[in-house]
């Protein structure tokens, strides 16, 4: 999680990009995920995530949370 601070000594707690994927994908177990064409359907057409967007994230803290 990152802290961020907006102002007049008020902050919240915000998921990284990787852990808020993680836990829509386990959120959304029922999905028949079998191929990659499947994930890359859920991924860009349902979550409407961008590809450039997608190779920022960290791979090892994908991983991480995958396990």
């Amino acid at each position: 999680m990152d802290r961020l601070e907006i102002g007049d000594g008020r902050s919240f707690l915000i998921a990284l990009p990787e852990k808020a994927l993680a836990d829509k994908v386990q959120s959304d177990r029922g999905l028949p995920l079998r191929s990659r064409k499947e994930l890359g359907t859920y991924l860009f057409d349902n979550l409407r995530l961008e590809p450039e967007t997608l190779k920022e994230f960290d791979p090892e803290r994908l991983e991480q949370y995958a396990k």
